[in-house]
């Protein structure tokens, strides 16, 4: 039995797990007839662990080790992999300890749980909220996370039970140029929502469900996503479970993508939808900023912790190199040898679909490297399957051409 006020909590450190009922959880044991109220457990770490258990009221010394014994038997072989100790695994920092170790054995892990010495990871359960708690904050540390997730503590994480609503707290994210509202956006917090409703709840067991984890009604379809009369821009595939990320824009719309010098900045006046019918998650983007000296990005509606996501993952595909003794992306060292014009930048790319299928092209060769409008119309031509006839209008100048 759960109280829908008092809170089950368990506290993890690196040396001990302790639980917590105040009274809120039963142990029965029909075999011995004994019904006792479960006051704390605690867990000591080592090649045996050690179990101690406290109830109301208090157990003679047979059923006590009955007990302890058979929550030993039971958690240590199911979980002694994931809680510590864990030599054979290091820490991020002096100041951190190795709380959990997830996934070994499987493509994408280990993924190593760090926590602070001096701040336990504390997880509170009630009728109606989960909520972890880690002081100082979590590190997610593991190969397969490397130069796909960003820096950051996350500090507090709330599941509103029989809702599905998430909160996240999160902290140290690097920030040089761009400086959002806030650590993480609604919109991210909504995705989440949506990700553990379609894709973690229906593996659950019953028990998860019975404790308020709620999935997607069966009647919930994708259908149920706004389908605006747009024109589709991009499908990308992202498995059976996600099925695919599309973006399309409204008829009237222009896209534009432009550089100033140090930004290359993408913006859409009625705004770009990006659509994820797997997890039955829609949104609008009206602008989007890349910073080619950081390589910091700021995307509008979203907050810190999913803008640096999306900096990791261009980090990734754009390593670093020096022009003129200043450091840029690959994307900014070419940029950075653009002709600019001195208020306006230059406009790399617009779109408009009142002209369906027509685009600019930016190409780095001009008079100088000897180009001829029919070159262009040839290679495009071969190389891209269009027909010369529905190339427009090319502009040569010295060193570039549109």
């Amino acid at each position: 039995l759960l109280d829908a006020v008092a809170p089950v909590t368990v506290s993890l450190d690196a040396r001990q797990l302790r639980l917590s009922s105040q009274g809120a959880l039963w142990i029965a044991l029909p075999d011995l007839a004994l019904l006792v109220n479960l006051k704390a457990l605690s867990i000591s770490f080592g090649e045996r662990w050690r179990v101690t258990v406290e109830t109301t009221p208090p157990l003679g010394a047979l059923e006590r080790r009955v007990i302890e014994g058979q929550v030993r038997a039971l958690l240590q072989p199911m979980l002694a992999a994931a809680l510590p100790p864990h030599p054979q695994h290091k820490p991020p920092s002096p100041d951190d300890d190795v709380l959990l170790v997830v996934g070994q054995g499987q493509p994408w892990g280990p993924v190593l749980v760090c926590g602070s010495h001096d701040a336990p990871l504390t997880v509170s359960l009630t009728a109606r909220m989960l909520t972890m708690h880690a002081g100082r904050g979590l590190l997610l540390r593991g190969p397969a996370l490397e130069g796909l997730l960003p820096s950051f503590r996350l500090g507090k994480l709330e599941y509103a039970l029989g809702v599905g609503q998430v909160s996240l707290d999160v902290h140290d994210i690097a920030q040089t140029f761009y400086h959002e509202d806030h650590d993480v956006g609604a919109l991210s917090e909504q995705l989440i929502e949506h990700a553990l409703k379609a894709l973690v709840a229906p593996k659950l067991p019953p028990l998860a469900h019975q404790l308020g984890v709620v999935g997607f009604d069966e009647d919930e379809a994708e259908d149920d996503l706004d389908d605006e009369e747009g024109v589709g821009l991009l499908r990308v595939p992202l498995g059976d479970a996600l099925g695919e990320v599309a973006v399309s824009m409204a008829p009237a719309d222009v896209v534009r993508i432009g550089f100033n010098g140090q930004e290359v900045i993408l913006e859409a006046q009625e705004g770009l939808w990006i659509s994820l019918r797997g997890l039955r998650f829609q949104c609008r983007i009206h602008q989007v900023r890349y910073h080619l000296v950081s390589g910091e990005v700021c995307v509008d509606k979203l907050g810190q912790l999913e803008n640096a996501l999306i900096e990791a993952v261009l980090a990734k595909r754009f390593p670093h190199r020096v022009v003129d003794g200043e450091s840029f992306s690959l994307l900014g060292a070419f940029l950075q040898a653009l002709p600019l014009h001195p208020t306006q930048g230059v406009e790399l790319f617009s779109l408009s679909v009142l002209n369906v299928g027509m685009v600019r092209l930016f190409i780095n060769v001009g008079r100088n490297q000897g180009a001829r409008p029919q070159d262009f119309v040839g290679a495009i031509a071969n190389e891209a399957g269009i027909p010369g006839r529905a190339i427009g209008a090319i502009d040569i100048f010295d060193d570039y051409a549109f």
